[in-house]
């Protein structure tokens, strides 16, 4: 077993409900599950979502697709089963990991951002039986990384290997709330140079100016919020790596790392237009994003065939 899934595999045994956010599914997809016993079960834990292959057929919607539905339902069950649990008992199934001490309950899982990020991913690989090519996504990302520990950006860019695509995104791109020069920078480099610390980025995919800062003559670009909705799933990577997250249909779901079990913050969700990290990456699953359909290969069809 990889050492970085061990920490995951420490996994909350309390049963949690299921049957709303699989209603959901199927009204979304307009399609009947198979028989319990006819397809692939979740356990306990909250993350997985390898019942998904009983609804949604990986053949016929395309990998890219499939990841997409998987991953954004791994974080959403996650946040749902842990606010349920804190609603419930009083303490949630997880807690930052910056606490330095560990819960009274051990099966409490502490996580912080990029251990948050790797369990989803590594849920939704599972779910579309590609658990050996994450696998050798992560050794990648981690030789990359050097001897300080695994980076985000690096997971990122060993995603893009397998055909995810790159995305920026700055409120302002002009004029940064914080007053930083990193968020114009990032984004001359973004559009100019197409790269976003060493990752491409897709020029289809850049979205900004939809927070001018105050006082600045930046023209608001209130489409950006729509188009953000599209992106069904995708990585989130703030200031260069330093917080990761997953963007569901225009929110990022995050970890705080210094929240108690007893917070609801401990996983939460706010639209990305509101975010106050301002600039950052996305990466997105193959042939999935604004006005994309995937195919089985995960290549992008030709414009005339995206009708």
């Amino acid at each position: 077993m990889l050492w970085w899934i061990e920490p995951l595999a420490r996994v909350h045994r309390q049963r949690q409900s299921l049957g709303v956010a699989i209603c959901f599914l199927f009204a979304l997809l307009g399609v009947k599950p198979a028989a319990a016993d006819n397809g692939p079960v979740c356990d306990a834990t909250p993350s997985c979502v390898t019942d998904l292959a009983n609804i949604v057929d990986i053949l016929s919607v395309g990998t890219g697709a499939f990841l997409a539905e998987a991953g954004a339902l791994a974080a959403v069950r996650m946040d749902d089963a842990h606010d349920a649990a804190v609603k419930e008992r009083g303490y949630g199934l997880y807690m930052g990991a910056n606490l330095y001490k560990e819960h009274e309950d051990p099966t409490v899982v502490p996580h912080d951002c990029t251990t948050f990020l790797i369990e989803v991913l590594s849920q939704a690989f599972e779910a579309a039986g590609m658990s050996e090519t994450f696998e050798a996504v992560m050794e990648r990302a981690i030789e990359a990384s050097g001897p300080d520990g695994l980076k985000g950006l690096e997971l990122m860019k060993a995603l893009q290997e397998e055909g995810w695509r790159g995305g920026y995104f700055n409120p302002d791109a002009s004029f940064p709330a914080d007053a930083d020069d990193e968020h114009p920078y990032s984004h001359y480099l973004a559009t100019e140079k197409g790269v976003y610390y060493g990752m491409e980025v897709d020029p289809s995919l850049v979205f900004t100016n939809y927070r001018p800062a105050a006082l600045s003559d930046t023209e608001r670009d209130d489409s950006v919020a729509e188009a953000l909705k599209e992106i069904e799933f995708a990585v989130v990577a703030a200031r260069g790596g330093k917080h990761m997250g997953v963007l569901v249909r225009g929110e990022v779901y995050e970890v705080s790392w210094n929240a108690a079990a007893s917070s609801l913050s401990v996983v939460s969700h706010e639209r990305l237009v509101d975010w106050d990290w301002l600039s950052g990456g996305l990466l997105l699953p193959p042939g999935t994003g604004p006005g994309l359909n995937d195919t089985d290969d995960g290549d992008d069809r030709d414009e005339e065939e995206q009708d």
